[in-house]
């Protein structure tokens, strides 16, 4: 787990002395509200005060000249209540880093209730659309000219499919043309069973997702994508939030939801 990074309130000195009786510079009125300000009591910064001043007024050296000096961090936090299939949730945002923790996350979306029909369809194309999502995933991770095997995601996308080493190898070998080099036009072709369900928006997202900062060839690629099911500014927007939120999901939990049936 990553440990969450602590945001520097401050950090300097604030009260320095000359002399014993000659102070130089003082800052404790600014530090104490702003001790006041983050953490709502201040009873911790009392004691420093109180132990600093036992160690100065016991020195012997009272013309030697002497500074108090602070280090105040916190952790910042955010929680994100949420619902999702009729129950409620909660993920806590914690540091300057963004780590998240959760008590409990759904481990299937049902954003998307396929119909009959639907689902007679999708059982006859699952390995099909598998493989089409695994396409998809390698076309991102390489937008940029990044090596697809450095993603973990992808790895464990690949190890769903139970195949044997050298179909594997194959496979990635095969992996290694979907990138920013082929023509979407070509591209599209390679994944049309994917084009049947909006929850290749979300996929697509949540992939480019994995690196926090959208590049701008991940940008161009979802708005082609978006513009296959024609869809209104507003509704790719709400996919967007939709998949940001189940980026958090764990790369396991990721592949049960888009090739675990």
């Amino acid at each position: 787990m990553n440990e969450a990074i602590k945001r520097p309130v401050y950090k300097d000195t604030y009260k320095k002395w000359k002399y014993r009786d000659t102070v130089e510079f003082d800052n404790y009125g600014d530090v104490r509200k702003k001790v006041d300000a983050d953490f709502g009591e201040a009873e911790p910064f009392n004691k420093f005060e109180k132990a600093y001043e036992t160690v100065s007024n016991s020195s012997k050296n009272l013309d030697t000249p002497y500074s108090k000096s602070l280090k105040i961090e916190k952790v910042p936090m955010t929680k994100v209540d949420f619902s999702m299939n009729n129950n409620n949730y909660s993920v806590y945002i914690l540091g300057d880093n963004s780590v998240v923790m959760c008590d409990e996350l759904p481990n299937k979306i049902e954003m998307y209730k396929p119909t009959f029909f639907q689902k007679l369809k999708l059982s006859f194309t699952k390995n099909k659309r598998h493989l089409s999502y695994i396409k998809l995933a390698s076309y991102i991770f390489q937008c940029d000219g990044k090596n697809y095997e450095e993603s973990h995601v992808l790895n464990t996308f690949l190890s769903s499919l139970h195949y044997s080493p050298d179909k594997i190898n194959k496979l990635k070998n095969q992996l290694k043309q979907y990138n920013d080099q082929m023509p979407y036009e070509v591209f599209r072709k390679e994944i049309s069973s994917l084009f049947s369900s909006k929850k290749t928006l979300t996929f697509a997202w949540q992939c480019m997702a994995v690196d926090k900062k959208m590049s701008p060839k991940e940008e161009k690629l979802f708005e082609q994508l978006a513009a296959e099911y024609k869809l209104e500014k507003k509704e790719i927007d709400s996919f967007k939030r939709f998949a940001t939120k189940y980026s958090m999901l764990t790369d396991e939990n990721l592949v049960k939801e888009y090739l675990g049936h």
